[in-house]
């Protein structure tokens, strides 16, 4: 047996970094053994009360290794008349670091058993895998490891309901807080919300999964959530039904839901970072939250005005989720609603939540040109992308900063037929520099493809040194425009560098050309053209950069998926730029 000398423990104990070395070496290991023990050792019954009983006498299970590097498990197993030994060879890796586990403190020991079991599992589990949540192989390991088990509360602070072992894991817990997921999956049960008041003080982290839908008899079981919760940090509540009953209702104002027996988040839960509602509605008048997800609610104008307030009040709000929400078109007008400014919004999402509810919240939201934009709308045929997208939220031209990465995603409908733009990449626009790369698919409606192309300004930044320019639609741009609906598109980048137009009109191409009445991207020094409808229009576009004398000189073309290019064609832009590149992409 190796005995650690007092070096060892001192690096275990004062180096994170070898710690975080010995954990991952010592997991592997630790799941090899587990699953040995577990194979050989026989099932106990579930628990029932809350004290740790004795396990029945089933026998004891020994652990050796083998000089060839194998693990020897070897069982005793008691009957009433005589005693069956057996044993047992599993082969294993060659060196299996049994030893080495045996060198870690108890603290990183159950670090390692926790990592071996889910901490947040949303959903109630069935009794075979609460007894695997109850840590049946670990604590058969050896006499140490049971007692680490047995005597780590961290590990004990999770758990689902309904639960065999709820009993248990509150007396071995101690007074941790708690993380507790409650769920129901038959169709025909009822909710049934237990009485938590005990523990109330100790939740961290409640999770409710339901798979029907909620009715006014359930959300009066949630009555306890009038009460403080110092602890609690994230509270979730999810119904996994469908149907036109599958709705939150959240047509009842805060004071009606405190009144009429509902329960409520209030500000008795001033650690309430997180909040998650889908399909159903909790009232709520929260501070400080930090993440806020709602999906399929319809509100009113009192909760919608209530929603907002929780948003003001919530500066620090990072993540914003609106998916399927709906107020009535009545009420809309009524909504009198202030600007809020969010400055440290990193992802706001708006899915399916009607054309004039998502304007009407994006005109009202303040974000960050950093933030990640993600909506998806359904728009009538007359609106166009300056109606739907806010210049307070779309304009980046004359942001002073833009440190992060910025994506926007986009979708509406006009007549049935989907329209997205996606826009992704990096814009310095504090160093005067970033690259941005936009798709476009119009579905085939040649008035939206004008009507982006037209206000491509509002969503991008004029600051830029790399644009990657993309429509896939070829049949519509077969419909000839006109020369001037593209003349001014590419106008705005003035500091461009480099530009790759695919699958764009010729007449996009042609606006390169440098004139006297037309000086678009005047220090383009890179060129890039994929597509066959802009092959023709290089040359022109080659010759007036060539003969420039206030802008730099185009210096690289590069030309891709043109089949129908010709010798005669390289050649002559040879003699204009000095690189000249075929793509064969």
């Amino acid at each position: 047996m190796i005995i650690p000398s007092a070096s060892t423990t001192s690096i275990f104990s004062q180096a994170p970094a070898f710690l975080t070395c010995a954990v991952a070496f010592a997991a592997s290991a630790f799941a090899s053994v587990t699953s040995a023990v577990a194979s050989v050792v026989p099932t106990l019954p579930p628990f029932a009360s809350a004290a740790f009983l004795p396990l029945p006498s089933v026998g004891t299970a020994t652990i050796s290794t083998h000089p060839s590097g194998s693990v020897v498990v070897t069982t005793a197993t008691a009957t009433t008349a005589n005693a069956a030994v057996g044993s047992q060879t599993i082969q294993g890796p060659r060196k299996l670091p049994v030893s080495p586990i045996d060198r870690l403190s108890d603290n990183i020991l159950a670090r390692i058993i926790g990592l071996s079991r889910s901490v947040a599992v949303p959903v109630a589990v069935s009794i075979e895998q609460d007894r695997e949540q109850a840590y049946y192989a670990p604590r058969h390991v050896s006499k140490r490891w049971r007692s680490v088990v047995v005597n780590s509360p961290v590990l004990w602070t999770s758990f689902a309901l309904p639960s065999s072992y709820c009993a248990r894991f509150l007396a071995l817990s101690g007074s941790l807080p708690l993380d507790i997921s409650i769920g129901h999956h038959m169709q025909r049960r009822r909710l049934t919300i237990l009485d938590l008041s005990p523990i109330i003080g100790r939740l961290r982290s409640i999770t409710f999964i339901q798979s029907h839908a909620l009715r006014d008899a359930d959300l009066q079981k949630f009555a306890w959530l009038n009460r403080p919760m110092p602890s609690l940090e994230s509270f979730a509540i999810h119904v996994h039904a469908q149907g036109p009953e599958a709705v939150g209702r959240a047509d009842r104002t805060f004071n009606e839901g405190g009144q009429g027996g509902l329960g409520s988040l209030t500000g008795a839960a001033p650690r309430l970072k997180e909040l998650s509602m889908s399909r159903a509605y909790v009232p709520f008048n929260l501070h400080g939250l930090v993440r806020l997800h709602l999906s399929r609610i319809h509100f009113v104008v009192t909760s919608m005005r209530q929603l907002f307030i929780t948003i003001v009040n919530s500066p620090a709000l990072e993540e914003l989720t609106f998916e399927d929400i709906s107020l009535p078109p009545d009420q809309m007008q009524h909504l009198n609603i202030s600007v809020v400014p969010l400055a440290r919004l990193e992802r706001l999402v708006i899915h399916d939540s009607g054309f004039w509810l998502t304007s009407h919240i994006l005109a009202r939201l303040t974000t960050s040109p950093s933030a990640h934009l993600d909506i998806r709308v359904f728009a009538p045929h007359e609106v166009g992308l300056r109606s739907i997208i806010p210049e307070n939220v779309a304009r980046l031209a004359n942001v002073k900063a833009l440190r992060e990465a910025r994506v926007f995603a986009m979708e509406h409908t006009f007549n049935s037929r989907t329209m997205s733009v996606h826009i992704e990449g990096h814009a310095y626009v504090s160093e005067g520099g970033g690259s941005l790369r936009v798709i476009i698919d119009c579905a085939k409606q040649t008035t939206v493809l004008y009507d982006i192309f037209a206000n491509l300004n509002l969503l991008l930044p004029a600051r830029l040194d790399a644009l990657f320019l993309q429509s896939w639609e070829n049949e519509v741009w077969q419909m000839q425009p006109s020369s001037s609906d593209l003349a001014t598109v590419l106008y705005p980048f003035k500091h461009l560098r480099e530009l790759t137009l695919a699958y764009c009109h010729r007449f996009l191409v042609e606006s390169l050309i440098l004139s006297k009445r037309q000086q678009n991207c005047p220090r383009l020094h890179r060129l890039r053209v994929l597509g066959e409808v802009g092959e023709p229009q290089v040359i022109p576009v080659a010759r007036s950069r060539s003969i420039a004398i206030k802008f730099p000189r185009l210096q690289t073309i590069e030309i891709g998926r043109c089949w129908a290019i010709t010798d005669d064609t390289v050649r002559r832009l040879a003699e204009l730029v000095d690189n000249v590149t075929l793509i064969d992409e």
